[in-house]
């Protein structure tokens, strides 16, 4: 639509190759970083039954929250193990993760933490796994 737009003003088209990616905003270029991290991440093999995700509705859900790191951090702020069942899809955790950061810094982002959006429990991003279904 911006482009359109933009076309309109320089009474030329306006031509984008398919292997260019426009990144809007921050947010989107968190969840890309978001879910490289993720893919490098241990799966997590299930055999329920996975529903949508109650985030969006939309996605079944598709990750899980397990302690994997080796978090040396002060008592309090550690990462704890999450005991609830996969129910968010990779884009809706990337943003309940990214709503949960200093937005004034967000060089910090890929190296805090978070809370389990049900349990509470703290996770940074090396202990989201993709679900792998049997």
């Amino acid at each position: 639509m911006d482009f359109r737009d933009f076309e309109d003003k320089v009474s030329c088209p306006i031509t984008v190759l398919q292997n260019v990616t426009f990144h809007r905003t921050l947010l989107d270029r968190f969840l890309v970083a978001f879910q490289e991290q993720v893919a490098k991440n241990a799966v997590y093999v299930t055999t329920e039954e996975l529903e949508l995700c109650i985030g969006c509705m939309q996605t079944p859900a598709n990750v899980k929250l397990q302690k994997y790191c080796d978090d040396l951090t002060v008592q309090g702020d550690s990462c704890t193990t999450c005991s609830c069942r996969p129910l968010w899809c990779l884009t809706c955790m990337g943003k309940w993760f990214a709503s949960r950061q200093d937005q004034n810094h967000p060089e910090t982002w890929m190296s805090s933490k978070a809370t389990c959006p049900l349990c509470r429990s703290r996770f940074c991003m090396l202990d989201v796994s993709q679900v792998q279904p049997m």
